[in-house]
């Protein structure tokens, strides 16, 4: 992917479908495990063609919920907070 690809967004109306390409350029990351990030939240990848999507007001959601003071929190997969077992007990 170069530097002036920007990854689509379709809206169907029922909401945002995004490709996996946000996902890589936003964390810096591979494809591969764009998709087993998406897979640890439970959010289905929808392949259309040779592309992949996903739901962005979803993974939005999750991510607020997660985020926000006093919830459990989520360990990025593949990090090295992942690996680290004392921060995980």
């Amino acid at each position: 992917m170069n530097n002036f690809e920007i990854p689509k967004i379709h809206d169907f109306g029922f909401g945002e479908i995004t490709e996996v390409k946000y996902l890589e350029t936003t964390f810096g990351i591979s494809n591969n495990l764009a998709l087993r990030y998406l897979s640890a939240l439970k959010i289905k990848p929808l392949y259309i063609n040779d592309k992949v999507f996903f739901c962005l007001p979803t993974f939005k959601k999750i991510l607020y919920v997660l985020s926000r003071p006093g919830s459990p929190g989520f360990i990025f997969p593949g990090s090295r907070a992942k690996k680290n077992e004392a921060k995980r007990n």
